[in-house]
């Protein structure tokens, strides 16, 4: 705003017009002063370019007089001052002038002090139109923010905020220039997000502003409000072709800037830099606002994931209880595999759950267990192709989660089908135990995300459980059922104790059994012929993970040892993996291993782990066996072929008579006397029958070789 008066005085005596023109000029540097002698010619002046701030007319001017010209006036300019400046002064003149709206009277005098009356009469007028007119603009402009801001203090976003922002300001103000810059913390600019620009040099997009170049940026970091009077007199200036003049940058916090200018030659007033800086700290309160509502929500929002997620942890634990119940329960494994898939099935959102693995008839993938609505799904995918989950899982182990079927090309050529079938995501996870892979557990959700890390981890331990039990089912069925499937490995050579101790002293060395003990450790029970059995204990006691190595017994020129190893051995890595080592016989020129496993296990599989885990050893053979000694029958009718008459008889007499309670009910001397033979006749029957049973129970091929 400039402080300089423009005055329009109307007066038919030229001369007095030139003598107020010249004392009003030249006393007062604030004054110009427009001389008219005729209304019209004022009134042109009023409706011209040139601003006037206050008109000064006389009141009789031939065919008009002052209060006419007064009334002209007012319906241009109901609040422009006017002073009506006469040689006739009289009551009636007076009264009529201030109903026509006159701001004030001077009567005219002849003297000098007469035009400092004048002069401060016109800035008093001025002065105060200029207060009314700055008053009742800044009321304006409160009325216009205060109608906008309730509005602006509903928004939910941060763009939203900009933009209402924006909007109330060229309601208001209406600059050329009026933007919101709000910070983009990934790049560390501030960029454009709302604005108004009719300024030259931006006519795509304003600028976005780079830290340290840009007037905004500085008011930004400082975190003060500040206004450039001559924007081009900066080297910072936006562009070279802009014709921005005047500008005043807000900051919004660590939100943004907001910014408002004038163009050319106009200059930004006090008012409406006052109305953009109360606009700014609004749209600061309305961002910081918005900002904790968005974290509130985000809050809220990932407290329902998680209060969503521990109710389905909690219902994946409870099913996983019953399945573990369930799995100490099951007998075989395809009851295991069929209980695991149907409870899985219960849990919401899961719609699908299948167990499968490698059939070792034509090495393809092929369902074992299903739970769920598995709508043909199965039948309509290629379960052999190389592009898809299960096959990856069996090869790598792992537990892989797709949680959008719609977006990830894990699940390959399947994914048509799985959306077909209102499939959404899928865990995959492996059944595995000690390395071995027994197959694979796929889990279908109808929803999208459902496998989160928690789920996952949970399921990646269900599939262990699940590995553990069928191994466990595995290794029982081995020894228990009456048809196995054997298979044979050839060891050339391994990194093994027994294949070692057999280079080293150049004798077969036969494994008779191995106990796993609870610190992970064996006890290997192993025998060797026509050897030293000083020179085998030197060399146990020497090997690395080998201890307490000792003799248990010799005859007929075979010793049976007896030690603990820490170490992993073909032996060990065959019982860890659901085998039953039937024979395992290491020569100096290498060995052969033969293995029992149940009809449903893997052989594929099982002789991948043997052979990756000693790359020397090769898959030799596979063979279906009827197990001899496997049924009741067959044990009983094996054991009386052992059992001499006597020693039978002596065996009896003592398990009836109590010999075997704890404390015993008959000593062994009773049972003798009432046998009718000598105590040293009754122990020595009693150790031989008793060695026979227990031959005929862990070594029931021992007797056919015999």
């Amino acid at each position: 705003m400039t402080d300089r008066i423009h005055v329009l005085h109307l007066d038919d005596n030229e001369r007095f017009l030139d003598v107020v023109s010249t004392f009003l000029e030249a006393d007062n540097d604030d004054i110009d002063v427009t001389s008219e002698t005729e209304a019209e010619a004022a009134l042109d002046r009023l409706d011209g370019p040139e601003r006037i701030d206050c008109v000064v007319s006389d009141y009789r001017m031939g065919p008009t007089d002052g209060v006419d010209f007064l009334r002209s006036v007012r319906e241009r300019d109901p609040r422009l001052p006017f002073i009506l400046y006469t040689g006739k002064g009289s009551e009636e003149v007076a009264s009529e002038a201030i109903t026509q709206g006159v701001t004030d009277y001077l009567q005219k005098k002849h003297t000098d002090q007469q035009y400092d009356l004048l002069a401060n009469r016109i800035r008093n007028a001025v002065d105060r139109t200029r207060a009314e007119r700055h008053l009742a603009e800044r009321e304006q402009m409160l009325t216009g923010l205060h109608e906008g801001l309730r509005s602006l203090m509903r928004a939910a976003t941060r763009e939203e905020i900009a933009d209402l922002a924006v909007d109330i300001a060229d309601d208001v103000i209406g600059l050329p220039w009026i933007a919101v810059y709000l910070l983009d913390e990934s790049a560390g600019v501030l960029r454009p997000v709302s604005y108004v620009a009719d300024v030259k040099g931006f006519d795509d997009e304003p600028p976005t502003f780079i830290g340290g170049e840009s007037l905004a940026w500085d008011a930004f970091v400082d975190g003060e409000a500040r206004r450039h009077e001559d924007v081009q007199a900066h080297e910072t200036v936006y562009t070279g072709e802009t014709n921005l003049n005047s500008e005043l940058s807000v900051p919004l916090g660590d939100h943004g800037v907001l910014l408002a200018g004038t163009t050319d030659d106009a200059e930004l007033d006090d008012a409406t830099a006052e109305f953009v800086e109360i606009l700014g700290a609004n749209g600061k309160a309305a961002l910081d606002r918005a900002e904790r509502e968005a974290t509130l929500r985000e809050r809220d929002r990932e407290l329902e994931r998680q209060n969503t997620q521990l109710k389905r942890l909690n219902r994946i634990n409870t099913v996983i209880r019953d399945i573990d119940q369930a799995l100490v329960k099951a007998s075989t494994r395809a009851e295991i595999e069929q209980e695991v898939c149907e409870r899985l099935v219960d849990i919401d959102p899961y719609a699908f759950a299948w167990i499968g693995g490698y059939s070792d008839i034509n090495e393809t993938i092929r369902p074992r267990a299903k739970g769920g609505d598995e709508q043909q799904y199965l039948g309509n995918i290629n379960l052999d192709g190389t592009d898809n989950p299960v096959q990856q899982t069996l090869q790598d182990a792992e537990t892989q989660v797709v949680q959008n079927i719609f977006e990830d090309d894990r699940i390959g050529s399947w994914r048509k089908e799985a959306l077909k079938c209102g499939f959404r995501s899928v865990a995959t996870v492996p059944l595995v135990y000690e390395g071995a892979v027994y197959g694979v557990l796929q889990i279908y959700a109808d929803r999208l995300d459902t496998f989160d890390e928690e789920t996952e981890s949970v399921l990646s331990e269900l599939g262990e459980t699940i590995g553990y039990a069928i191994n466990a089912i595995d290794r029982k069925e081995a020894l228990m059922t009456d048809s196995v499937v054997q298979v044979e490995f050839r060891v050339p050579d391994a990194d093994d104790f027994l294949y070692d101790l057999s280079a080293d002293t150049a004798s077969n060395v036969d494994l008779r059994t191995i106990l796993p003990q609870s610190d992970g450790s064996h006890l290997i029970f192993y025998s060797i012929a026509d050897t030293d059995p000083d020179d085998v204990i030197e060399f146990a006691e020497s090997a690395s993970g080998v201890s307490d190595a000792r003799l248990i017994s010799k005859r007929n020129g075979t010793a049976l040892f007896e030690c603990r190893t820490a170490n992993d051995t073909i032996a060990t890595t065959v019982a860890d993996h659901g085998g039953v080592p039937r024979t395992v016989r290491a020569d100096p020129n290498g060995g052969r291993v033969v293995v029992d496993l149940p009809e449903v296990a893997e052989v594929r599989s099982f002789a991948e782990r043997i052979t990756s885990a000693y790359p020397s050893v090769e898959f030799v053979a596979r063979r279906e066996r009827t197990s001899a000694a496997r049924s009741k029958r067959s044990f009983r009718e094996q054991l009386d072929d052992h059992l001499t008459d006597r020693q039978r008889e002596v065996l009896e007499a003592a398990y009836f008579s109590g010999y075997f309670e704890w404390p015993r009910e008959k000593t062994g001397e009773e049972i003798a006397e009432a046998l009718g033979v000598a105590p040293p006749t009754f122990n020595q029957h009693l150790r031989a029958g008793e060695r026979k049973l227990f031959e005929t129970l862990f070594e029931p091929d021992a007797h056919d070789k015999a």
